[in-house]
């Protein structure tokens, strides 16, 4: 027997499965500017659960893990960031410190407090793009699963 919330945990699975393959065809751009494949790997669906009486839910993620660029591709990073601009630090990787002449001051700069960082990537959504891209398509998924399962609660009241 179909039920509301069967139908709404497959509209869900379905509606998530849309959002992720949108997701992975922006993120499949490639060329310069392009974005990483460890993002596009590293997304993943949840199964979809019964939270309450009539609220249904399902996650879709990225591991950051698996891909620590994501947030800055999807936000921006350093200045571009569009949530809080702001340099981020270069560290030393294979020294003790890092050593920079800077030509305009006419000086040597040292240390790990140095006084510039990196000045980050602009933000190429691909998130927030591809979610009002399927809103409509979700939105018509999930109505429809809805009535489905209501109209089969109906009919089973019926035929008693």
């Amino acid at each position: 027997m179909e039920t509301v919330a069967s139908n709404m945990m497959t509209g869900l699975t379905q509606s998530a499965n849309i959002l992720v393959n949108k997701m992975k065809e922006k993120l499949s751009t490639g060329g310069k500017g392009g974005y990483p494949v460890a993002i596009s790997n590293a997304i993943s669906i949840g199964s979809p659960i019964q939270e309450g009486e009539g609220r249904y839910s399902i996650v879709v993620s990225i591991d950051l893990g698996k891909a620590p660029m994501a947030a800055a591709f999807e936000f921006g990073s350093g200045l571009q960031d569009i949530r809080s601009p702001s340099l981020y630090p270069i560290a030393a990787k294979n020294a003790p410190e890092l050593k920079f002449f800077w030509k305009e001051r006419g000086k040597w700069f040292k240390g790990t407090h140095l006084p510039f960082g990196h000045p980050g990537i602009h933000a190429k959504p691909y998130i927030r793009t591809s979610l009002q891209e399927v809103r409509a398509e979700t939105i018509k998924i999930l109505g429809d699963k809805f009535k489905i399962g209501i109209l089969y609660g109906v009919r089973e009241i019926w035929g008693r």
